[in-house]
């Protein structure tokens, strides 16, 4: 089965080959079955490259790596994804909308008052692999 590649880092890779020296924020997520290894061992990286986190127990590499990097990873037999790594930010105006918290203080009195602790979910990214 062909690896499925996140559309931001296709892009990425696609366009402009003429600069290879761009760069990315990206995760770059092991095999099940790979142990935690540095990324210098896949690959050789180059002077634009910069690992950030290495995840052992989540088999994840983050970091900002340059499209030649990143098209050689991609192929690596022990890489089983590149995601790209972006900032996320809360949208409460959207969020509150979205789960009707107003709905819920008005027909049930629920106000959040007295709550140790709430987990509320803002939203479900778009990611290619649950549509």
């Amino acid at each position: 089965m062909p690896k499925q590649i996140d559309p931001i880092i296709d892009h990425f890779l696609k366009h402009d080959h003429d600069n290879d020296k761009e760069i990315l924020a990206a995760i770059i997520m092991l095999n099940d079955n790979c142990h935690p290894v540095e990324l210098s061992l896949l690959c050789s990286l180059t002077d634009l490259d910069h690992t950030v986190h290495q995840l052992d127990k989540l088999k994840q590499i983050t970091g900002r790596f340059c499209k030649q990097t990143l098209r050689r990873l991609i192929d690596h037999p022990k890489v089983k994804h590149i995601h790209h790594d972006y900032d996320v930010h809360i949208n409460l105006n959207t969020a509150t909308a979205a789960i009707q918290s107003k709905a819920a203080n008005n027909i049930y009195g629920l106000t959040g008052k007295g709550v140790t602790v709430a987990v509320i979910d803002t939203g479900i990214y778009p990611h290619y692999e649950l549509i």
